[in-house]
């Protein structure tokens, strides 16, 4: 009958544990440590302040206005819904330059002397290189939407430097395996030289 064949089954199930738990080697329960885990101290002011690095001038500042337009919208709902630990987000915006002034460094300093904890840019790969040694020696985190040079995957960062965007190669095997064509021409207008977007 099906009663006494789960009563068996039951049974069964029953020895095994035992046999289980008698083969079982002795191993210790873990014991719990009365030693809190070490925390890390918090550093700096509490505000979390961001500053952008885009151009504002030439062909490209179009695009960059409005990626600064997106950063102001974050921050803005960001402060809205109570900020970051209680204080409203800071932001700075300076403008880039291109490769060929030093305003990228000088750009740079002034937000850094700012107190910014991360900077969204720059925009170029160029510029991009130019100023990792100096996000690095300030401890600064920089995150930017439109570098794609293959270059910066292998830099040394500290782990301070991240994009928004794939790499070139990444983005060409894309390509190729959309196009699945053996012969392609591509038509494209060339912004300004150390430009990615």
């Amino acid at each position: 009958s099906r009663r006494r064949a789960r009563i068996v089954a039951t049974s069964i199930a029953g020895v095994l544990c035992i046999v289980l738990t008698a083969c079982a080697p002795d191993i210790p329960m873990p014991v719990p440590s009365m030693t809190p885990s070490p925390t890390a101290a918090p550093i700096g002011d509490g505000v979390l302040t961001i500053g952008t690095l885009f151009p504002t001038t030439g062909a490209a500042a179009v695009a960059s206005r409005a990626a600064a337009a997106g950063v102001e919208l974050a921050v803005r709902e960001i402060n809205e819904a109570g900020g970051v630990n209680g204080h409203p987000v800071v932001v700075y915006h300076q403008g880039s330059g291109d490769a060929s002034t030093t305003k990228p460094e000088e750009s740079f300093t002034d937000l850094v002397s700012r107190g910014v904890d991360v900077l969204i840019g720059p925009s170029s790969s160029e510029l991009t290189v130019r100023l990792l040694p100096k996000a690095m020696e300030a401890g600064v985190v920089m995150i930017s939407p439109s570098v794609t040079s293959p270059t910066l995957t292998s830099l040394k960062d500290d782990g301070l430097l991240f994009r928004t965007i794939p790499s070139e190669g990444l983005e060409g095997k894309a390509l190729a395996n959309v196009i699945g064509k053996d012969r392609v021409a591509i038509i494209y207008q060339s912004v300004d030289s150390d430009r990615d977007m």
